[in-house]
């Protein structure tokens, strides 16, 4: 739960950053999978890390927008367990890609 930047899904910056970063996440995985023997655990370990981000697109897409509807269910988005708060755009992706960076290293 390290501070982190959450898009703002109405700023074309935001969006762009954000489709680039986990484009590069996608690229960095099918070449990791494909390099240890196309082993399905780091596949499942990137869906499973991204799944409670998955969230904040559908209910942005389901209630127009997040003032409209804040039934979030993942706890540190419903406020059960807070994180840190946002970083700015590119220190929150620094601070992912650097953590990402650390774990791929201490695994491989």
């Amino acid at each position: 739960m390290m501070p982190h930047h959450d898009p703002v899904l109405t700023d074309r910056l935001n969006i762009g950053v954000f489709g680039v970063f986990n484009l590069g996440t996608l690229f960095t995985t099918a070449k990791l999978c494909r390099s240890n023997d196309n082993d399905s655990r780091i596949l499942w370990g990137a869906i499973g890390g991204t799944l409670p981000d998955l969230e904040h697109i559908l209910f942005f897409k389901a209630c127009e927008g997040f003032a409209l509807c804040e039934k979030k269910i993942y706890p540190s988005h419903n406020g059960l367990l807070p994180h840190p708060g946002d970083a700015p755009l590119l220190v929150g992706y620094a601070l992912e890609i650097g953590a990402c960076y650390l774990a791929i290293k201490l695994a491989f």
